[in-house]
C-alpha cells in the first residue's frame, strides 16, 4: 500500500520549517520541506505562498502530536511595564526606550 505526503504545517519562512523538520527527523518521522521561491531568486514568494512541512500520511497523527509538544515548549515573552516611567515595553527588550531603565 502506498501512502502520500500530507501538509503538516505551513510557515512564512524556511528557517521555522526546517526547525520543525529537524525535530520530526530526530523523532523518526521522515519529512520534507516544500517551498517555491523560483530557485532562491524570488524569496518573497515564501511569505506569499508559505513554506510547507510535508509528512507521510501514515505518520501524520504522530507528527501532529509532536508538533503540538514543540509548540507548547516555545517561549512566549510577555510585555512588561517600566518601574520608573510605567511605559509598556515589548518583551524582547530589556531596556525602556522612553527613560532608559533596565529590566
Amino acid at each position: 500500500m502506498s501512502s502520500k505526503l500530507i501538509v503538516l504545517a505551513t510557515f512564512t519562512n524556511e528557517i521555522n520549517a526546517e526547525i520543525v523538520r529537524a525535530k520530526l527527523e530526530a523523532n523518526g518521522i521522515n519529512s520534507f520541506v516544500f517551498k517555491d521561491d523560483c530557485g532562491g531568486m524570488e524569496p518573497q514568494l515564501q511569505l506569499i505562498l508559505g513554506v510547507q512541512v510535508l509528512v507521510d500520511s501514515e505518520d501524520i497523527e504522530k507528527a501532529k502530536k509532536l508538533l503540538r509538544k514543540v509548540k507548547s515548549y516555545s517561549t512566549k515573552v510577555e510585555t512588561w511595564k517600566c518601574c520608573k516611567c510605567e511605559e509598556l515595553i515589548e518583551g524582547q527588550f530589556t531596556e525602556c526606550w522612553k527613560c532608559g531603565w533596565s529590566h
